[in-house]
């Protein structure tokens, strides 16, 4: 009976790898050609080199990840020094441009504040001119009220005088008139004399009267005169206490507009966002379109008004010329101002040359008989 072929077509014998696994017979028996042992060494040292080649690269990964981190560590550390000395470098051109900035602004107020001093002075310089001016002035309307209140007096006394010495005349006048008339007798050489005498004596009251008139003219122009100097004086007041108000209401007006710029000052900054740049200083002009009213002032602000106002030393005088006014007495000088020469041919002019009047003989023995 014919032997049926194996099912197992593929068997260990089929391929060459049934040298590998099969006995030593078969394999001894197998062809192997030269060079297979070297082969079979090198492809075990490739199989090897392969095998490890993942671990050296991990190897070879780790060391280069290790350089870079610490390459990349030092060139940051490089990068933010650099980075830190230029924010500080630019920190201190900032400063540095700030403070050139502020100290332009700084110089344009001290020049500004000094024409203003300057402006100031040379008005105040001009105002004390002009006060001087019309302290002298008023000090000579004074002086020439003083006079001719004076000469008034004088003339109203010599005035008295001679009526006095009219009443006298006419009561001698009429005594002898009806003397006259009551003892009538023939005339003598004696009798014409006397009646040429009494004729004289009628002229004399003439002149009296026309004397007498003369000095009522003066004493009316006089008078007149006398009202002048009184207007002329309150006027002169009326005016000095106008440039007194006047000159308060500038330094007052002065006082508002420095607090209203401190006012804008402080509006102005807190308005300002808050920044880590330094702030540059403002400018005395601010451009702002805030203006303060009464009612934004605080209490602390209308102090600062006032304190203001009485810094001025020509305030502090003003007040204190008002509040407490002088009542010097007058001084030697002063006096020998008031003695001043009067006009030729008053009576002031005839009292001081003569001492008295000048009187006739009937009167000063009138006189004597009242003493």
């Amino acid at each position: 009976m014919d032997k049926t072929p194996s099912t197992d077509v593929f068997g260990k014998d089929t391929f060459l790898t049934s040298l590998r696994d099969g006995d030593d017979k078969r394999r001894s028996g197998a062809y192997s050609p030269k060079g297979m042992v070297s082969v079979r060494e090198r492809y075990a040292q490739l199989h090897d080199v392969v095998g490890s080649l993942s671990e050296k690269i991990t190897a070879v990964l780790v060391r280069q990840e290790k350089d870079f981190l610490a390459a990349y560590r030092a060139h940051m550390y490089n990068v933010q020094k650099e980075l830190h000395d230029t924010k500080e470098k630019v920190t201190r051109n900032e400063t540095i441009e700030n403070k050139s900035e502020k100290i332009k602004l700084l110089e344009e107020e001290r020049d500004w504040y000094r024409k203003e001093a300057l402006r100031l002075d040379a008005f105040t310089t001009n105002m004390k001119k002009d006060l001087k001016h019309m302290k002298e002035k008023l000090e000579s309307i004074e002086e020439d009220r003083d006079w001719l209140e004076k000469q008034l007096k004088a003339s109203k006394k010599q005035n008295k005088l001679l009526r006095a010495e009219l009443e006298i005349r006419l009561a001698n006048l009429s005594t002898q008139q009806s003397d006259r008339t009551l003892f009538e007798r023939p005339s003598s050489p004696a009798e014409d004399a006397n009646d040429g005498r009494a004729l004289g004596d009628m002229q004399l009251p003439l002149a009296v009267v026309e004397r007498e008139e003369n000095f009522r003219k003066q004493i009316r122009q006089l008078k007149r005169e006398l009202q002048q100097s009184k207007r002329d004086v309150n006027r002169l007041r009326s005016d000095n206490s106008k440039h007194d108000a006047n000159q308060l209401e500038a330094f007052f007006l002065l006082s508002i507009e420095a607090v209203k710029r401190d006012m804008v000052r402080r509006k102005t900054q807190g308005r300002e966002p808050k920044s880590t740049r330094a702030i540059a200083p403002l400018k005395t002009e601010t451009t702002t379109d805030y203006d303060p009213e009464l009612k934004d002032f605080t209490s602390a602000d209308r102090v600062r008004v006032i304190e203001r106002l009485l810094a001025h030393d020509e305030v502090l005088s003003i007040l204190y010329d008002n509040l407490f006014p002088e009542h010097k007495p007058e001084s030697d000088e002063g006096k020998q101002r008031e003695i001043r020469t009067p006009p030729v041919g008053s009576a002031v002019a005839a009292v001081r040359d003569g001492g008295g009047l000048p009187l006739d003989e009937s009167t000063l023995a009138y006189l004597k008989l009242k003493k």
